[in-house]
């Protein structure tokens, strides 16, 4: 759909504005609910975003459902939890994706990290290397990490879905980022077709 195509460049474009004319250089994408679509649009965002600025980086901080190694077909390996597990150097756990040159640091999945305490400083290392690093994080409502990335970002892009979200969530979590003091905030509508209108075709 080349709206879509459209959306995600704009959307890129802001973010680059973002990054040139204020420094912005750590983005969270976070649904309102699971399955709004954020793994797959940080990823298109992403990939328009490397015609933009070079060194795009992505962290996977959605424990709960991480897609992102399927998305990219990227084997498993060290991921995020084995980064906040252990110290730095962390070199090993992000992996260069070969077909849109993007460094990856995706979730393990199956474990949880002893502690979040390392991922300001993860970031911190990130931010000095990167043009620009990407969160794919969980629902914001909801999980935990997810509004640990948000609070540690310069800005936070909420994904709602057509035919899931509901104003009163977009509200909350509006609410919960203005108290949290997060520098940026925009929300975008995603649609993403249901899984049974997918398995009909």
């Amino acid at each position: 759909d080349h709206r879509s195509v459209h959306a995600i460049r704009d959307l890129a474009v802001r973010l680059n504005f973002e990054r040139e004319r204020h420094g912005g250089r750590v983005f969270v994408l976070a649904g309102l609910e699971p399955g709004c679509g954020c793994t797959t649009l940080t990823v298109n965002v992403a990939h328009a975003l490397a015609a933009l600025c070079p060194d795009v980086w992505l962290v996977e901080t959605n424990l709960e459902r991480p897609g992102l190694r399927a998305t990219l077909n990227m084997p498993s390996g060290p991921g995020l939890e084995s980064a906040l597990n252990h110290p730095p150097p962390w070199t090993d756990c992000w992996k260069l994706e070969p077909v849109r040159r993007l460094r990856v640091l995706a979730a393990e999945g199956g474990t949880r990290p002893a502690s979040h305490a390392r991922l300001p400083d993860l970031l911190s290392e990130a931010r000095k290397s990167a043009g620009v690093v990407l969160i794919d994080a969980g629902c914001i409502l909801t999980d935990e990490l997810a509004y640990y990335s948000a609070i540690h970002a310069d800005a936070v892009i909420l994904v709602a879905r057509e035919d899931v979200s509901l104003y009163r969530h977009l509200r909350r979590a509006v609410d919960l980022m203005v108290q949290a003091g997060v520098p940026a905030l925009t929300a975008v509508l995603n649609h993403a077709q249901p899984l049974w209108a997918q398995q009909v075709v």
